[in-house]
């Protein structure tokens, strides 16, 4: 049994950016042995009633790991808004994985 963690990013390429991009994929495979990055995720805002809302240039983060220290992952958190001008935008979330 394990999680799945993921963390949104905005994501422009610019070569702060991508530096910025390149530290946070060592630290967390340091951390966690492995990571899984999804480059290039157009995302499109839907509002109801179907009116566009705009779009988002993204990165996926995927880590899986065996449980969730969810301070360390908060703190994580405030530390990459802290890099991002559109701190609002990062977004971490857990999902509970189960291998059949």
């Amino acid at each position: 049994m394990s999680y799945l963690v993921e963390v949104l990013l905005p994501f422009n390429r610019t070569q702060e950016q991508t530096a910025l991009l390149e530290k946070i994929s060592n630290d967390l495979t340091e951390k966690f042995g492995r990571v899984r990055l999804h480059l290039d995720c157009p995302a499109e805002w839907l509002w109801s009633g179907g009116q566009p809302g705009g779009a988002d240039e993204i990165v996926v983060i995927e880590v899986m790991t065996a449980l969730v220290d969810r301070s360390w992952w908060t703190a994580y958190k405030y530390q990459l808004q802290l890099s991002f001008p559109q701190k609002e935008k990062v977004v971490v979330r857990t999902s509970f994985i189960e291998r059949i």
